[in-house]
């Protein structure tokens, strides 16, 4: 998977007006000064089920989106919205946001979110990475799901897989002190990996596998089980750092 994009490289960053040439006259007349003070033109920061990027130049502010306090769960790489649109039906006294960074699975998940009248699922059409590091709030989420994110099988490619210390950070800064970090995945090699970046974080205790709730399943999973692929499941619970 691409590294987070660097803010120069946002893909919400305003678009700037080109620059006059040079040889080009000046304006017969300055600019009036009521232009400088203008009102800036704001976008709402969701419309329907879709999270507006043309207003994210900062962080979320959640009751912007969602219009409540609720807490806030989020489906990091929601794949076509089965797991969010389930959870969010079974919980209504709960937000849940559904990132996804390819446009015909985030329409899917909006439709549902639209046809459905699930006005507690919003839909975000950004890439995975670089959402945690640069727009969610401080200790503002209850929990991240991360449910079968590309294990990236050959070694070569393996400092592409997501789980990795820096964005574990970036997670951990994200949930509030006690929020949860949940991650499944059918390939048992990613799951180790993802258990031994995890051990190294100091702000994640592992669960006992008994504390694990179940899941909604989504066609995805249906598909696996039947091909009789075994899951490997495992929760983190977000602490309070000690203070040096």
């Amino acid at each position: 998977m691409p590294s987070p994009a660097t803010p120069s490289e946002s893909p919400i960053q305003p678009e700037l007006p080109p620059a006059r040439p040079t040889d080009a006259p000046a304006p017969a007349e300055p600019v009036p000064a009521v232009a400088a003070t203008a009102p800036r033109v704001m976008h709402p920061v969701a419309v329907g089920p879709w999270i507006n990027p043309a207003n994210l130049d900062t962080r979320i502010t959640w009751y912007d989106v969602f219009g409540n306090d609720n807490p806030v769960v989020v489906d990091l790489g929601a794949g076509d919205g089965g797991f969010a649109t389930q959870m969010a039906v079974k919980h209504p006294e709960k937000n849940f946001l559904a990132v996804e960074r390819l446009l015909g699975r985030a329409r899917k998940i909006a439709r549902a979110a639209e046809h459905g009248h699930i006005p507690n699922l919003k839909v975000l059409r950004l890439e995975a990475g670089f959402t945690v590091h640069y727009l969610f709030p401080a200790e503002s989420l209850e929990t991240l799901y991360l449910l079968f994110p590309d294990p990236w099988p050959k070694r070569r490619h393996w400092g592409r897989r997501i789980v990795q210390s820096p964005f574990m950070q970036h997670v951990a800064a994200a949930l509030k002190v006690g929020g949860i970090f949940r991650f499944r995945s059918d390939h048992e090699d990613y799951f180790q990996h993802a258990v031994g970046v995890l051990e190294k974080e100091a702000a994640y205790v592992r669960l006992k596998d008994e504390e694990l709730w179940p899941l909604p399943q989504t066609d995805f999973e249906q598909e696996f089980a039947k091909e009789g692929r075994r899951f490997y499941d495992a929760a983190w619970r977000r602490v309070k750092l000690a203070a040096h």
